[in-house]
């Protein structure tokens, strides 16, 4: 039974200590990047990294650094060692005991792309052991979207495209609360989703040039939708005030009609 029970204490042991070193974060990390949002294909990228050591210095670490720009330059500095690496996609640096701070600089140009596309200008990670418990903990990711000018140009139609959609939207559903026959407009709203959506996958697959040409085709037609619901308002609006003005203009004449009829009887 002793046997037993000191079995079960050491199970229990090591399963506490599996889920703790489970728990445990090597390095923290914080980043700066410029530009911070968005930036051209080619155009340079700079951007720091900062990582922390914790406490909990495991047996072994290695640093594992992924690299999403051209033509990098990159870096490493920790605790008086420095190291710089060119032109890398990937870089594994074992680290030294004792390290308390590493810090991390790169530089390149941002990446071809064919559509708006968000990169990761390094994904940072780290391989520690614990004893027998072995993993790559992720650290920190600097994230960056890439577009051109032609694709920034396209998002725009795009962007404008679907304004003008739900503009145009809003004034045939207004023409059809009151009634007015809106079948051809209708149409023209339909053609104009389909430009809008193709637009969209076009961009997607990395067409921009036609996915433009779509967009601006679609805000055509929404331009001419938007004029005539505009037309349809305004001629039902002066019915609507005609409408109005009618018994007003019969009550008028009547009087003026009486009042010519009692002048008349007046002159005999």
């Amino acid at each position: 039974m002793k046997k037993m029970l000191i079995l079960v204490a050491c199970l229990i042991s090591f399963g506490i200590a599996l889920c703790s070193a489970q728990e445990i974060k090597y390095l923290s990390g914080t980043y700066d990047l410029s530009p911070s949002n968005i930036i051209e294909t080619g155009k340079p990228v700079a951007a720091n990294v900062y990582l922390l050591a914790s406490e909990y210095e495991p047996e072994k670490a290695v640093l594992k650094l992924s690299i999403g720009i051209d033509n990098s330059i990159v870096k490493i500095d920790y605790d008086g060692e420095s190291k710089t690496l060119v032109h890398l996609k990937s870089i594994e640096l074992p680290l030294p005991k004792g390290v308390k701070t590493i810090n991390i600089s790169l530089s390149g140009n941002a990446p071809p792309v064919s559509k708006l596309t968000t990169i990761n200008v390094v994904t940072v990670k780290v391989y520690v052991e614990y004893g027998d418990y072995k993993e790559d903990q992720d650290v920190i990711t600097v994230p960056l979207q890439v577009t051109t000018t032609l694709i920034s140009q396209a998002l725009m139609e795009i962007n404008h495209a679907e304004q003008k959609y739900t503009i145009a939207l809003n004034l045939v559903n207004g023409l059809k609360a009151k009634n007015i026959p809106t079948a051809e407009l209708d149409l023209k709203l339909k053609n104009a989703k389909e430009l809008i959506d193709a637009a969209k996958e076009l961009h997607n697959r990395g067409n921009a040039d036609l996915a433009m040409q779509n967009a601006k085709s679609a805000s055509s037609i929404l331009d001419d939708v938007i004029n005539d619901a505009n037309e349809l308002k305004k001629s039902y609006e002066r019915k609507e005030t005609a409408k109005k003005y009618i018994p007003i203009a019969i009550v008028i004449l009547l009087i003026i009609a009486l009042l010519l009829r009692k002048r008349r009887q007046e002159l005999g």
